[in-house]
């Protein structure tokens, strides 16, 4: 049976980009897995979104 991923929030700290994926099924996209950031290359730091805000997202997306 598949499962949705919980939504993700990364950041940089470096130049302060940042961007929430809530995948809407179980594939997610390629930006899911992200290393370094988009606008400068520093590193990404990844934070599972859970809880009310997971949730809200969630439904938002449906």
């Amino acid at each position: 049976m598949a499962v949705r991923p919980n939504p993700v929030r990364l950041s940089c700290n470096q130049c302060r980009w940042h961007k929430i994926i809530a995948p809407r099924s179980d594939v997610v996209p390629n930006d899911y897995f992200l290393d370094e950031c988009p606008k400068c290359g520093g590193e990404l730091h990844r934070k599972q979104l859970s809880g009310l805000f997971s949730s809200l997202i969630r439904l938002l997306n449906e």
